[in-house]
């Protein structure tokens, strides 16, 4: 089976690798921040950030190279490399934000931060629209067909503030985040369920647009961050923050 690169419009491509280098680079500065308030030495903080820059460096240039050298769109292959990235995009963040090495992410990042970060899933819904509209991904992907996801954008821009302000209770916090997590877990199925493995939405709606640069960014990144997000409140929560 011959997978072609999707053609979207340069504000879209565009849009979508810079989103997720800020996403990236937000995810790094947060960590030096929280690490700095840990009450850890200096070379400590230092270290921790370094090891954590050069683990973000490798992940986002891994998957971009896989995209690049045309592994990911490689369906003659027996795991198809793109269902074993699904596995490692879905793994790999849940793993790091229930480790030691995210305890000050879990312990010092404000309610609000965790809550207000992921406002990126708005330009980032938005952007995915853009690209159904002109065929470069399938429309179920879109809030546009079946992905109702950049409602838990929307919501973090209301609710991280009035988290930030102390007006959001436990039960917002709560609620808003399982309904993240949720909405997250749905359009993550839909699109695994549209690859060229399953086809449950049919041959002329297939998700192969991932396995390109910078589309790979999507799943590797953005949903991995998002993912991660979810997972540090919970665990912010269940620590009793407020």
């Amino acid at each position: 089976m011959a997978i072609t690169a999707p053609e979207a419009p340069l504000a879209v491509s565009a849009g979508i690798a810079v989103l997720a280098l800020m996403v990236a680079g937000l995810f790094l500065w947060a960590n030096h921040w929280a690490a700095a308030r840990m009450g850890w030495q200096r070379g400590r903080v230092r270290g921790h950030f370094l090891r954590l820059l050069l683990d973000t460096v490798l992940w986002t240039g891994g998957f971009a190279i896989a995209a690049w050298s045309g592994l990911l769109a490689r369906f003659d292959l027996w795991p198809p490399p793109l269902m074993v990235m699904a596995l490692i995009v879905t793994a790999g963040p849940a793993w790091l934000a229930l480790s030691e090495r995210a305890r000050p992410l879990a312990s010092r990042l404000p309610v609000a931060a965790l809550i207000g970060f992921q406002a990126f899933r708005l330009p980032l819904e938005v952007l995915m629209n853009a690209a159904a509209a002109v065929g470069a991904m399938p429309v179920q992907m879109s809030y546009s067909g079946w992905n109702f996801d950049i409602v838990t954008g929307v919501t973090a821009c209301l609710v991280g503030p009035l988290a930030a302000i102390g007006r959001a209770p436990r039960w917002l916090v709560w609620g808003w985040n399982i309904i993240g997590a949720s909405l997250l877990a749905a359009i993550v199925g839909i699109s695994v369920a549209s690859t060229p493995v399953i086809r449950a939405f049919g041959d002329d709606r297939l998700n192969t647009w991932i396995c390109f640069f910078p589309y790979v960014w999507i799943p590797s990144i953005l949903v991995a961050a998002a993912l991660a997000g979810h997972i540090l409140l919970f665990r912010r929560l269940l620590a009793g923050a407020n």
